[in-house]
């Protein structure tokens, strides 16, 4: 099993020129905690569940969101300054000075709060991987590698279902890998996706979240994702409750500006 120091080392060679070519619209990057599990004897990701009250309900993904500049602007100071050490001890000036990589940390950290109740001192950083451009949601999602240091109390928020802990080993038996079929307003369309071990098909990963992981993978380990063309074909419809989520009266939502 790879180390923690070389996860740091791997992630070192991402190159950072996009960090200094952020754009100036904040509304459009978004930053998620790329959440590791604190017994690294065992690796997983820790993801949520959406709940049906956001866009892309039953989606399963990583906590993040938009930046607040209201919000996100001081914390990042605080974290640049070293008063919110959140940065692990191997990692170079270059990441943990660098103002927007502060900004993005700040947000992850915040929106992960916010989601699933971790506070900053139970995650050390690791680095940042490429920014993955979500084009259906005119998103910029910028991933922030972290690993949980200890256990925290859960505390979710109405945008989380549930708590998701998938181990690493879940990518290396082909038997999770499935063709999922996407019906959508103009046709349909196919894509690799894991069906989450001991759930029921319910849980699919997919989209974002699931090329994210596998750049991590690629970079960290050398892995890629098999075939899947051929695998087990799980379909799922693309309607107006999974762009905008629901109300509680069970209603389409519509969101607000700015809104996640």
């Amino acid at each position: 099993m790879i180390a923690e120091k070389d996860i740091i080392n791997k992630l070192a060679d991402v190159p950072l020129a996009f960090l200094d070519n952020a754009a100036t619209n904040d509304r459009k990057r978004f930053a998620i905690l790329f959440l590791l599990g604190h017994n690294w004897e065992k690796p997983s990701f820790i993801l949520t569940k959406r709940s049906r009250f956001v866009p892309q309900p039953g989606d399963i993904s990583f906590p993040g969101g938009a930046i607040d500049p209201s919000l996100d602007i001081s914390f990042a100071g605080r974290i640049r300054q070293g008063l919110v050490p959140v940065y692990d001890a191997d990692i170079g000036k270059g990441i943990s000075c660098h103002r927007e990589m502060s900004l993005l940390t700040a947000t992850a950290l915040r929106e992960a709060g916010e989601e699933i109740g971790i506070c900053p001192s139970d995650v050390s950083i690791k680095g940042i991987l490429p920014p993955y451009d979500l084009k259906i949601f005119a998103k910029k999602i910028v991933p922030i590698v972290g690993k949980v240091t200890r256990e925290w109390q859960v505390a979710l928020s109405e945008e989380v279902e549930r708590l998701v802990e998938l181990p690493l080993s879940a990518f290396f038996n082909e038997e999770n890998y499935v063709r999922l079929e996407i019906s959508h307003g103009v046709g349909r369309s196919t894509f690799p996706a894991i069906a989450i071990p001991n759930n029921s098909d319910d849980d699919i990963l997919w989209g974002a979240t699931l090329f994210i992981i596998e750049d991590f993978l690629r970079r960290c380990f050398n892995f890629h994702f098999p075939e899947w063309r051929d695998k087990r074909l799980v379909s799922r419809i693309l309607d107006e409750r999974y762009l905008y989520g629901e109300n509680a009266d069970g209603r389409v939502r519509r969101l607000n500006p700015g809104e996640k």
